[in-house]
């Protein structure tokens, strides 16, 4: 009832948004006075869509104070779906720090951070927060390095549970150093959190070494280092509960990724540029169960303590070529191998049955993969009016499967071809026409897969036209026809398998014509016909099945009393007709219609200030069903501080 009264009150535009296209209130603010925005801000936002509301706030604030600085960063996110039950779901962040100067390179620090979440959606979240509090000193030995080692206690709560600690923090950056004419930056995090009876740890390394030769010739190495230690509950069997007298058991979950990274870029003279780029990372992931039974019997495939290894290698070449401003292009080409296995820990309290099996079904998982890719690009222009860019790329992966168990091994050719021409034919009038082949090839080498084996093809044009005649009037349209035909290459021998296609044709229209200053008119339509069918490729025949035909159309008064105030007004009208092919013949099927007013206002207060509020309110009919309405709402409201 609120939403309603304040949407009869608002009484202005509509700038609704759907997922296609739509008049967007983004785009209002064009037609406003913009200016940039101080850091320190505050914002709520409202969301009411159906039967789903939101809430979204933010703080930000920065301020100095002499030798002392305070920093606040806070984020509150809210949710209710009114269904049978209500479905809540509340999330906040609160981010304080504060430093005060003691001398020029020493800083004292302290900083509380805060985490609370509460959902009744999910059992295993439940109410769950994070709390930590700590101080300690910021030092800044030269104006490239900074160092900061905090401690504290950190207070954590999960399963109704909780639980407290000792806490630390260490922060190092170093950014732009000059070691030997070689630019070095790092940054390094490292957190630990010992929460008896869990641990959580976060490592994260940065070193970064460039160094410039001459022109745009460069050499950088990255390394890099990350680890993430968590410790969670979860509700234990009760045989464990029974067992080890506690209610809660606990998984750890520990991974490690290490990477390195090497690009060299080399300036050839005469618009040539070369680029090598080699890559390698190692990611380790171990899971495991603190508390298991001590006899076989209740041991099942939770409680195994498994590892994941994830290797990647990948070598890239790229060549640039720009020898004036009416051409350009370039060619890449990408090499990759990665390789992932899976294991599992043996333990002597369980038969070697159950440790065979489980072992098999780690090792189904394991797989190594190869990619080749080769891409390229170029931009030619003919003249000032003309231009065209042509592009494509292909792909092609092999993915294997080590396990007899694993049937998945396939071979996979992915092209894509653009083909993209601009032209400028007045002052008034400007067209685009993109064309577009995307062609995919799945090869399932084992025969108890093999049905699957097909050709995806893609082929799409879309010209676009704008219009300017006059400066108060402006209009763009969008003609596409698409094709999309999936072909299995079996579909001969095997009567469960058949091809189908899908094909499409929409036009969209988008046109502003302003009336006077203050007073203006916008007009958007988006009409889709589609249609799905079996296919035979081989002969290209094909079978339609059904049909459908989409239409939105927006039309809204726009009006601007000042310049930093709009309001607009307006109607929104969707419908989408199903058809269903009996023979050659279609007939209705289905029938939806949405229609009701739309309309918002935007409202720069001040320099400090704005505000934005829009809504719409819709009739719905859809056949076998009563008709019905809703009425939606956002508002947006931010103070800059």
């Amino acid at each position: 009832m609120i939403s309603k009264i304040i949407l009869i009150i608002i009484c202005s535009l509509v700038i609704y948004q759907s997922s296609a296209a739509q008049i967007d209130s983004s785009q209002s603010f064009q037609y406003l006075n913009s200016n940039i925005p101080i850091p320190n801000s505050i914002g709520i936002a409202f969301d009411n869509n159906i039967n789903t509301f939101r809430w979204d706030g933010n703080i930000v604030y920065r301020k100095y104070f002499n030798n002392f600085e305070v920093q606040l960063n806070e984020r509150y996110k809210s949710s209710l779906i009114q269904t049978s039950k209500k479905l809540i779901r509340d999330e906040q962040v609160v981010e304080l720090l504060a430093h005060y100067k003691i001398s020029p390179p020493l800083r004292t620090s302290s900083r509380i951070n805060s985490l609370t979440l509460s959902d009744n959606q999910s059992e295993s979240l439940g109410k769950v927060s994070s709390h930590a509090l700590y101080g300690g000193l910021e030092y800044k030995p030269t104006n490239e390095i900074t160092l900061e080692p905090l401690i504290g206690m950190h207070f954590d709560k999960q399963m109704n549970r909780d639980d407290r600690g000792f806490s630390y923090l260490l922060t190092a950056n170093g950014d732009n150093l000059e070691l030997s004419s070689f630019k070095t930056f790092f940054l390094g995090y490292f957190e630990g959190n010992y929460l008896s009876p869990r641990k959580l740890e976060i490592r994260n390394f940065t070193l970064s070494i460039r160094k410039d030769f001459f022109q745009n010739t460069r050499n950088v190495v990255n390394l890099a280092y990350k680890k993430n230690l968590r410790e969670f509950y979860f509700t234990a069997d009760p045989k464990i509960q029974a067992q080890y007298n506690i209610l809660n058991n606990i998984e750890r979950r520990n991974e490690n990724i290490f990477s390195a990274f090497d690009t060299l870029d080399y300036n050839a003279g005469n618009g040539w540029q070369i680029s090598l780029n080699g890559t390698a990372s190692l990611r380790e992931i171990d899971r495991s169960i603190r508390y298991k039974p001590t006899d076989g019997s209740g041991f099942d495939s939770r409680y195994f303590d498994n590892n994941i290894h994830d290797f990647k290698i990948e070598g890239e070449t790229q060549i640039i070529y720009e020898p004036s401003k009416d051409f350009n292009s370039q060619i890449h080409m990408i090499y990759g191998e990665r390789d992932v296995s899976h294991a599992i820990l043996e333990n002597l309290n369980i038969s070697s049955i159950l440790f065979e099996n489980k072992k098999r079904d780690e090792e189904k998982k394991n797989n190594t993969s190869r990619r080749t890719t080769l891409s390229g690009i170029m931009n030619i222009s003919i003249s000032n009016k003309h231009k065209i860019s042509l592009s494509g790329s292909s792909s092609i992966l092999r993915y294997d499967t080590p396990s007899n168990l694993n049937d998945d091994d396939r071979d996979e050719l992915w092209m894509v071809y653009n083909l993209t021409t601009y032209h400028t034919i007045n002052q008034y009038f400007s067209v685009q026409i993109p064309v577009n082949a995307y062609l995919t090839h799945i090869v399932y080498l084992l025969k108890t897969r093999s049905a699957n084996n097909n050709w995806n093809r893609i082929f799409r044009i879309a010209p676009r036209l704008q219009y300017v005649p006059y400066k108060t009037l402006s209009t763009t349209n969008t003609f596409e026809v698409l094709a999309n035909y999936t072909a299995y290459d079996f579909e001969d021998q095997l009567t469960s398998v058949k091809s189908f296609s899908f094909r499409q044709f929409s036009f969209i229209d988008s046109s502003s014509l302003s009336i006077t200053k203050r007073v203006a008119l916008d007009w958007y339509n988006y009409i889709r016909l589609y249609e799905r069918g079996e296919l035979n490729w081989k002969a290209f025949k094909g079978r339609p099945i059904n049909y459908f035909e989409d239409k939105t159309y927006i039309g809204q008064l726009r009006y601007t009393p000042g310049q930093n105030l709009l309001f607009s007004f307006g109607i929104r009208y969707f419908s989408q007709s199903s058809f269903k092919y009996e023979g050659k013949s279609k007939h209705i099927e289905t029938y939806l219609q949405s229609v009701g007013p739309i309309t918002s206002v935007v409202w720069k207060m001040n320099s400090s200030a704005e505000l934005i509020i829009k809504g719409f309110y819709e009739n719905i009919e859809f056949t076998g069903t009563k008709t019905h309405s809703s009425t939606n709402l956002f508002m947006n409201i931010k103070i800059f501080l």
